[in-house]
């Protein structure tokens, strides 16, 4: 199968994290047909990214500004029959691809996601709780520990079947992030299309297909932490009145009835045992889901008043 990778961008700023996913694709062990920089709506970034790299293909988001834009101007460009994306942000490990890739010798999966560990830049926050480590795009604690059946991947690390993306009509351009804004849940979104599309269609968690996820000091701050979470709850909202609020909300009732209360638990009595940082991650358990649904709630009121 000939597999396309594409990595968007969209701020000078990044530029060098921008080179180091570019190289760790590059040194794979299994080598992609293609590498496909997709610029969102940046002259300046563009032009310097096509002189680095004049034998990659370097093309402009041609869609509405935002990350899923910028995906589908890449699955529109590739000529691959599976489709890998890797954020710019993130550092592939040596054999990511070879393994993200290996499940689609089924034919029933659609799409596989990898594992996305932290790479904070000013050292791990004591308060973060491991729970919540999808706020800063990474694989969080409640995720299976083996290769498994999921509802969705984590988009630093994903990969889909290029046929499954142009039948189920592709990334949502109304749902996710634009620029640094914390939206999100296009993934989600996409998932839950994606397996609607013939009965035994899978995702698979691959945690053997492992990215480093650059986490600047801006996102490890608590500032960041409640907005991003607050935003995961309109992104949600955003999903169930597009797919339901069954399918929507699947993951997320077994996450906050059996995940939270375990690590709220678990963190509440290593505090008493004298790890005092764990009382801050047991509070911030609780700040995190009450802002979470507060998003939801919010964004499912309005949504009933404007409709």
């Amino acid at each position: 199968m000939a597999i396309s990778v594409v990595i968007c961008a969209y701020s000078t700023k990044r530029l060098h994290m921008i080179e180091r996913a570019v190289k760790s694709v590059e040194i794979q062990s299994l080598q992609p047909q293609e590498i496909i920089l997709v610029i969102d709506h940046n002259d300046e970034l563009f032009k310097t990214l096509s002189d680095i790299y004049p034998d990659l293909k370097v093309l402009t988001n041609s869609g509405s500004r935002g990350l899923s834009g910028a995906r589908n101007s890449g699955v529109e460009a590739s000529v691959g029959d599976i489709i890998a994306f890797l954020d710019d942000d993130a550092c592939a490990f040596e054999t990511w691809l070879e393994n993200l890739v290996s499940p689609f010798n089924d034919p029933d999966v659609v799409a596989t996601g990898g594992l996305i560990k932290p790479d904070f830049e000013a050292g791990t926050p004591k308060w973060l709780p491991e729970e919540f480590l999808w706020t800063v795009g990474c694989s969080y604690k409640g995720l299976p520990e083996d290769e498994s059946v999921i509802r969705n991947p984590i988009g630093a690390s994903m990969a889909y079947r290029r046929d499954v993306l142009m039948r189920s009509g592709l990334f949502d351009e109304k749902i996710g992030r634009i620029g640094s804004s914390p939206l999100g849940c296009e993934e989600t979104e996409l998932a839950i299309r994606s397996t609607n599309l013939f009965s035994g269609a899978k995702i698979i968690y691959v945690p053997s297909s492992l990215v480093m996820h650059t986490v600047t000091v801006e996102r490890a701050k608590v500032r960041y932490f409640l907005k991003r979470c607050y935003m995961e709850g309109i992104s949600k909202a955003l999903v169930a009145s597009r797919v339901g609020k069954t399918k929507a909300l699947e993951s997320e009732k077994q996450y906050a009835t059996s995940t939270l209360p375990a690590g709220f638990v678990a963190y509440m009595v290593s505090g008493f045992r004298g790890s005092r940082y764990d009382f801050y991650k047991a509070a911030f358990i609780l700040g995190g889901f009450f802002a979470t649904a507060s998003g939801y709630l919010k964004e499912k009121i309005f949504t009933t008043v404007r409709t």
